[in-house]
């Protein structure tokens, strides 16, 4: 592979002014839920989405990007507790090393976080990161610990892997019918696949375990989630 991890690379995103960014994503949710421990039932729902990211403008090192998540093809027409299975519109700013600066609509997802300086195989970086979910009155503050494990070759791609592991987080979250109140512990870890001689992601696995608990009741519920890059072009308006 091209990549020299020995000698330390810079991890930076590479978007460019009216880069479009086309991405397939799976998710599968699993859910138990029980009484005093005693298992009572189970749902498991599964659904594909497009996800299309257009850089809208670039400033420097700053990208103005809007994305359109949409659901495709069978759709569970009851989602799980906490799941999105919905048409979603985000505007964001984010900046070469990957940080949210701004975000307007959706639900924000994974920052990448990337660190300001070059990083080698085996090398680990945090970042303060706030847990944001429908039904919630407040963020959550939560910390993301990232590590290079090495090079992948992912879709055609030279790609690095990172694996990211965040801290529990702990919030209150009010149900759909808006009557009752949901106590949350959630975590999440996952890897993200990113080719820096491109400057492009392109693959993301995501892991998260909920487990809402409402008057001894508890949902153990459990995301996966797959994106994989599909297309990337520059079209000018």
């Amino acid at each position: 592979m091209a990549l020299n991890l020995d000698r330390g690379i810079a991890l930076r995103l590479r978007l460019q002014q009216d880069m479009i960014l086309e991405y397939r994503c799976f998710t599968q949710v699993t859910q138990e839920f029980s009484n005093a421990g005693n298992l009572l039932g189970k749902k498991e729902h599964a659904w594909d989405t497009r996800v299309r990211q257009r850089v809208i403008r670039q400033e420097g090192d700053i990208s103005h990007i809007l994305t359109i998540s949409e659901p495709i093809g069978d759709v569970p027409q009851e989602p799980i507790m906490g799941s999105q299975v919905m048409r979603q519109v985000m505007y964001a700013q984010i900046n070469a090393c990957g940080n949210v600066l701004e975000a307007v609509g959706g639900i924000n997802s994974l920052s990448y976080a990337f660190p300001e300086e070059n990083v080698t195989a085996g090398c680990s970086w945090e970042k303060e990161t706030q847990v944001i979910l429908p039904g919630m009155p407040y963020p959550a503050p939560s910390t993301n610990t990232f590590t290079l494990i090495g090079e992948e070759r992912v879709g055609g791609y030279d790609c690095v892997r990172i694996d990211m592991k965040s801290s529990a987080a702990q919030f209150e979250m009010v149900l759909p019918a808006g009557q009752q109140k949901a106590n949350v512990v959630s975590e999440t870890s996952g890897s993200i696949f990113y080719a820096p001689e491109k400057g492009l992601l392109v693959r993301l696995e995501i892991n998260t375990r909920s487990i809402p608990k409402i008057e001894g009741f508890a949902f153990n519920t459990i995301s996966k989630m797959a994106q994989d890059l599909v297309s990337c072009e520059v079209r000018k308006s």
